[in-house]
């Protein structure tokens, strides 16, 4: 199964849980995409994936403003879970493909 679509997530930041969504596309091993919650969103490139793994870095929107983050997960299923290297400490991120958009 490809990792492309649209994913409802969870970030369990130092500041608590972000709820928001991220949209993946693969061109091969590139990635791209967009990461969205109530504060704004973020557009990337320049990642990549590797079978059922992809890793990227981009500014997720905060209450602290955008704060770069460099995110690795691992896709199974319609399940996205991993980790954001912020600098403020580790995320969870936990999340499902969404298929109603």
């Amino acid at each position: 199964m490809t990792i492309d679509g649209h994913y409802e997530l969870t970030l369990d930041t130092p500041l608590g849980p972000q709820d928001g969504t991220l949209d993946l596309e693969t061109d091969g091993h590139a990635l791209s995409g967009t990461i969205s919650n109530a504060r704004g969103s973020s557009a990337f490139d320049g990642g990549c994936v590797k079978g059922d793994t992809l890793a990227f870095t981009t500014k997720v929107p905060t209450p602290l403003g955008k704060l770069r983050a460099t995110i690795s997960a691992r896709v199974q299923g319609d399940r996205i879970d991993g980790d954001a290297k912020l600098p403020l400490g580790r995320a969870r991120l936990t999340g499902r493909r969404s298929t109603g958009v």
